[in-house]
């Protein structure tokens, strides 16, 4: 098996001129620190394959930057979505509890997670599932 995996990202903070005469280096720290649990992006992984969702884990956590779940049932990816609210959502095609493009639905029609982004990951991807996954709509 073979595959290359990326993560980018950059971030930027802007700071108001009267704040910054006012701010002591200890305040700054404690602000910095705030300001990253609150900004950690909450990402959950559907796929049956336990190594592959947690060596992902690994990688999105070690930037510090993500709260990620790992969900390896996909009959409780919808609950997990539920209850996670992720930003996003790595989703496995072909798993043998439940189709990814049925999860996809499912999720699609909940109306507090159908602006969640989704991202069809998948190790065979034929071309019926490339437009099983272009069908749903919004993603």
């Amino acid at each position: 098996m073979g595959g290359l995996f990326s993560i980018f990202g950059a971030s930027f903070r802007l700071l108001n001129k009267r704040d910054t005469a006012t701010r002591t280096p200890a305040h700054e720290a404690l602000s910095m620190a705030s300001l990253a649990v609150q900004q950690k992006r909450r990402i959950l992984i559907v796929d049956d394959d336990r190594d592959s969702t947690h060596l992902v884990k690994i990688l999105l956590e070690k930037t510090g930057r993500y709260l990620v779940l790992e969900q390896n049932d996909a009959t409780k990816a919808h609950q997990s979505a539920r209850n996670l609210r992720p930003d996003l959502i790595l989703l496995d095609m072909a798993m043998p509890e439940a189709d990814g493009g049925d999860v996809a639905a499912q999720i699609e029609a909940d109306p507090g997670l159908r602006r969640t982004p989704i991202i069809f990951v998948t190790a065979l991807v034929t071309e019926a599932e490339a437009k099983a996954g272009l069908r749903i709509q919004g993603r």
